[in-house]
């Protein structure tokens, strides 16, 4: 499933979805016009599409301007697999990033529709027209029901030893994130190469398959979204003695901040205590200072700086250690 911002040449496509929902249903299409489409995209806010295979299942519009989520709709044969609530939350995190203002909407009474915005934490406020309850949601209402939402995906993370199955997945895992990590001045042929060549998935699979290696997996769902990689046969860039380096540890962005990279970090340290490891090392770029703090916070002190060649250039990087 990818979803993404809707464009003015979707509208054909997601109204579609709009005319086969069988709750809500629009009796009069004409009252909702291309123009009215075209002016919630452009002026009044922003709307997201839902495609699998590359076919609109599903679509969300926000309205800034009338503070009212305009529509929000999946196909009936794809009901039931997280569309809606994943539209739900693009929708609301980029409303109230842009607006503190609360936000309405209104679904028929006796619909699932109503059902789902009750279990979103939407409060009905009373009736609109006939056959309708209107809800609202504030900013205070929404990080409430948004931190609940981060406490409960947080308890839904998984841990385990990569397989050979999760190849490709780890292999665009480490494309994306090294690519949103040091990308600074485009993607340079000297990048394009390193990234391709470092994370390609016969690579990964070498890795996983490796008897010098472990490679940990964060999971939700069954799918990665980190993953920290152990070498034990390396040589420590300052004092040249052999060491156990933490090669990588990696995290999507979207799952900063939620506890991820401690998880991985506490995975590597047991699995290191357990094969009687006294000591591991790591090399971070020294600009990168998110993740410094990070090593930092966890423990890791500097030993030195250590120069890394790419094709033309060389990055400056931090040799730091830390005693288990």
């Amino acid at each position: 499933m990818n979803i993404r911002v809707a464009t003015v040449a979707d509208i054909d496509d997601y109204m579609v979805v709009r005319l086969a929902v069988k709750e809500n249903v629009l009796t009069n299409p004409s009252l909702v016009t291309k123009e009215d489409n075209i002016a919630y995209l452009t002026e009044h806010g922003r709307g997201w599409v839902s495609e699998i295979d590359q076919k609109i299942v599903g679509f969300a519009i926000v309205s800034i301007q009338k503070r009212n989520v305009w529509a929000l709709f999946v196909l009936p044969e794809f009901e039931g697999k997280g569309i809606g609530s994943k539209l739900h939350v693009i929708m609301l995190q980029w409303y109230f990033s842009h607006t503190h203002e609360t936000i309405w909407l209104s679904t028929d009474k006796t619909s699932n529709a109503a059902k789902f915005y009750k279990s979103k934490g939407w409060i009905q406020v009373g009736d609109y027209g006939n056959n309708e309850f209107k809800f609202e949601m504030s900013q205070k209402d929404w990080e409430l029901q948004n931190n609940s939402n981060q406490k409960n995906m947080i308890e839904n993370i998984t841990y385990g030893k990569a397989k050979l199955s999760d190849s490709l997945r780890i292999s665009v895992l480490f494309k994306t994130i090294y690519v949103q990590t040091y990308e600074s001045k485009g993607v340079t042929f000297e990048f394009a190469n390193f990234v391709t060549q470092r994370f390609s998935p016969e690579n990964i699979e070498k890795i996983i398959q490796s008897e010098k290696t472990d490679l940990i997996v964060a999971y939700i769902e069954d799918n990665p979204i980190g993953a920290a990689q152990i070498n034990y046969d390396t040589i420590c860039k300052i004092r040249k003695t052999p060491v156990t380096e933490l090669d990588k540890l990696y995290v999507l962005p979207n799952y900063h901040g939620k506890g991820v990279g401690a998880g991985l970090m506490t995975q590597v340290e047991e699995k290191l205590k357990a094969k009687g490891i006294k000591e591991v090392n790591l090399i971070v770029y020294i600009h990168n200072q998110k993740a410094v703090k990070f090593y930092q916070k966890t423990g890791f002190v500097t030993l030195g700086n250590f120069d890394y060649q790419m094709e033309e250039n060389s990055y400056v990087n931090l040799v730091m250690n830390k005693v288990l």
